[in-house]
């Protein structure tokens, strides 16, 4: 059992390493995104409200932000 658990989690931390690589690359592809659609309208839309926050989204990257 010892050894499946160590597997599992060295599987664990390559992963992890693995998606705040995949997270650098997005969050770099959004920073550098218009929000803006070919059209020169916003392409930030809004998603939705909780308590106090309105929540909004960019339909070409999938950039989230909350006002």
């Amino acid at each position: 059992m010892k050894n499946t658990i160590d597997k599992l989690i060295k599987e664990k931390e390559e992963i992890t390493e693995r998606l705040k690589k995949i997270n650098t690359v997005i969050n770099g592809i959004q920073e550098l995104c218009s929000h803006t659609k070919e059209d020169g309208k916003s392409a930030i839309e809004y998603e939705g409200s909780a308590s106090h926050k309105d929540y909004y989204k960019c339909t070409i990257c999938g950039y989230k932000s909350w006002r």
